[in-house]
């Protein structure tokens, strides 16, 4: 997974509200918090947590990491400590402002357990590939105002007045 947020107030990357949670091959930046813990057991390995102003964050249970990468974070961990195997250091992002890809002298790219890139492209160097959804079939609007652009075809009862706000659009075909 890749998070990045830029900065909204109290933007979260991730958080782990209970159970086991497995933390892997994840790269977070620009958020407030990276990581949210609130379960005991979370394990967090070969993540890339950067830009963000507190890295990880527990707020309750026991935890695990590994191999993670905190960097240019206000406070990289709050009420927990790095695991021995944790990085602190310029991951080299490709463009921290888009492209979020290790260059190729990134000390990241061999940083995981058996030599691997970590963080979202690892291992292997690719990202998973991402299956845009369909946009859910919109209702039509019968009765009031239009909240969203909206195309109707077909018979459609309209029920009461329709409003079109400025900035909408509704298409009858």
């Amino acid at each position: 997974n890749i998070v990045v947020t830029q900065g909204t107030s109290m933007s979260y990357g991730i958080v782990a509200g209970g159970g086991t949670p497995e933390i892997r091959f994840n790269t977070i930046y620009d958020n407030v918090y990276g990581i949210s813990l609130n379960g005991n057991g979370a394990v967090v390995e070969a993540n890339i947590i950067a830009g963000c102003q507190i890295g990880i964050q527990r707020n309750a249970g026991s935890y695990t990491f590994a191999y993670n990468n905190i960097w240019d974070c206000d406070e990289p961990y709050f009420d927990c400590t790095p695991g021995d195997t944790d990085l602190a250091v310029d991951p080299l992002f490709t463009d921290a402002r888009g492209d979020v890809t290790l260059q190729g002298t990134s000390p990241l790219l061999t940083a995981g357990a058996s030599g691997e890139q970590i963080g979202a492209y690892g291992p292997g160097g690719e990202a998973m590939p991402v299956i845009p959804l369909p946009d859910p079939p919109v209702s039509p609007t019968t009765t009031g105002h239009l909240a969203q652009d909206e195309t109707w075809s077909g018979q459609i009862t309209v029920t009461g007045d329709v409003t079109v706000p400025f900035g909408h659009t509704l298409t009858i075909e």
